[in-house]
């Protein structure tokens, strides 16, 4: 499959944990595993695989005084969007950029705030660098996936791309 052909179809906004969230869903769909993929950080995209049907959503974090605090709201967030409804056991997080240097503190508290509401809601997530993803699902690891899917968030492809990662997608040359 060609991913640079799928559109994505936005949803209404919703809101959860006082936080407002943007969701779109692709045109295409896929045999892969249920699976949960999770771009982290204040602002945030989480890819979600259900039942062949990829969606994205993304929003942003409401700001904390202190950096640990996001931890708390990232753990919330995940247990409001999924711990009513157990669709899959399957997960990811994307882990540090090793090259980066700006707001890593911050990203570590969220990160891991993420990771734990996915354990907390039953899945068996864990990081994978963004550049492992990007190249199983693209073909190159430095292809970000804002760069193919141009008509939705950057942080909500980043989650798409992980969760198609995850749940086994690899990319092949057509």
């Amino acid at each position: 499959m060609n991913l640079e052909e799928i559109n994505w179809m936005k949803k209404p906004r919703m809101k959860k944990y006082n936080v407002s969230i943007g969701t779109a869903v692709a045109d295409k769909k896929f045999d892969l595993p249920n699976c949960i993929g999770i771009d982290p950080g204040r602002n945030f995209g989480i890819g979600v695989l259900r039942d062949g049907e990829l969606s994205v959503m993304w929003g942003k974090l409401p700001k904390c005084e202190k950096d640990w605090e996001y931890y708390n709201k990232a753990k919330m967030l995940v247990l409001s969007l999924f711990a009513a409804d157990k669709f899959t056991d399957i997960g990811v997080v994307e882990g540090p950029s090793y090259g980066s240097i700006y707001k890593q503190p911050m990203l570590e508290d969220v990160r891991v705030g993420f990771l734990l509401g996915l354990h907390m809601v039953g899945v068996d997530a864990d990081y994978c660098p963004p550049q492992t993803a990007r190249k199983a699902v693209f073909g190159k690891g430095t292809t970000k996936a804002s760069e193919v899917w141009l008509d939705v968030n950057s942080n909500a492809a980043d989650g798409g791309a992980l969760v198609l990662w995850k749940a086994g997608y690899e990319h092949t040359l057509d």
